[in-house]
């Protein structure tokens, strides 16, 4: 399905991270980020991301589309400085190799790039109020569609890919399994976006009334990250680990949201749909959702696959 010789001996299993470097002297910062990797990443990816977000989003109240970006690269950031701390530059050689690796398979570009914006623009053909933006020849929607996909995995969430799925990903299955470890990363992804629903108004269509923000959000963290997690996770472990990929998907997810109406309801309801289609893919693969796991010694064969 996808070539795992892209990444040579260090990244033989694309669901396993590379093995830390030894032997090397540092301080003791240094020394805990390489034995708490993930604990070290999450807390610089919402240091740096909340940072922002509050000062620049809350006290100097700059809520455009530019001023909210360098915020949504932390978890980039944060997965290229801990990898460069655990793993050295060969570690960093193999998670640069996997922004390149694009030989997976059309059923997955057909499932990223059609399926899932799809299911996120499905609100819009349920929920007409006339801020849909799917109005236009099929030429022109096409366009749109095709631009908003460019646009969104550069700046739009794509670029977020790196660090959730990049760095943590392979990490929380090995620790937790598949299934509990993308919740718990979907839980934690959907948090992270709470400065965006406390500072900008009317963010995602929650409203403005408080209590229609906190359950648009409440909703949004339960069901449409994890939802969204689930559906992400299949594609990572069933592509060998392609970035790429995980950024094409996140950016068409975001696009294909982009077309659906403008209100708080077609949001909830794009986020109930990608919880149902998250559990209809972990029900399907017995909640191995594709994860490959090298088999203990003496087991038969090399790999045991379970999708």
């Amino acid at each position: 399905m996808s070539p795992r010789d892209w990444a040579g001996n260090a990244f033989d299993n694309p669901s396993s991270p590379a093995q830390p470097r030894s032997g090397s002297k540092s301080g003791a910062p240094a020394r805990w980020i390489r034995s708490h990797p993930l604990v070290a990443y999450f807390a610089i990816t919402f240091t740096l991301s909340w940072g922002y977000w509050v000062i620049v989003l809350g006290f100097l109240s700059h809520q455009s589309l530019w001023w909210f970006l360098p915020g949504a690269f932390a978890p980039f950031v944060a997965a290229i400085l801990v990898t460069g701390r655990l793993e050295g530059r060969q570690g960093m050689r193999v998670f640069m190799r996997r922004f390149i690796l694009w030989r997976v398979g059309l059923r997955w570009y057909l499932i990223a790039l059609v399926v899932l914006p799809f299911l996120a623009a499905l609100s819009g053909f349920v929920l007409r109020d006339g801020s849909e933006q799917y109005q236009g020849s099929l030429g022109e929607v096409a366009a749109t569609y095709v631009a908003l996909v460019v646009f969104l995995t550069v700046l739009g969430g794509g670029q977020e890919e790196p660090g959730w799925r990049g760095f943590a990903l392979p990490r929380l299955q090995e620790r937790y399994g598949p299934l509990a470890g993308t919740v718990l990363l979907g839980l934690l992804w959907g948090l992270w976006h709470l400065p965006l629903f406390v500072f900008v108004p009317d963010y995602n269509s929650s409203g403005r009334d408080p209590a229609g923000v906190i359950l648009t959000f409440a909703v949004f963290v339960v069901a449409g990250a994890v939802g969204q997690s689930l559906l992400l996770t299949w594609l990572y472990n069933n592509t060998g680990g392609s970035i790429l990929l995980l950024m094409l998907a996140h950016g068409s997810l975001n696009a294909g949201r982009g077309f659906a109406a403008s209100t708080q309801q077609a949001t909830i309801t794009v986020s109930l749909v990608l919880a149902v289609a998250g559990a209809i893919v972990a029900l399907s693969t017995r909640g191995r959702l594709g994860y490959r796991k090298a088999l203990p010694p003496g087991g038969s064969g090399d790999q045991a696959l379970s999708q």
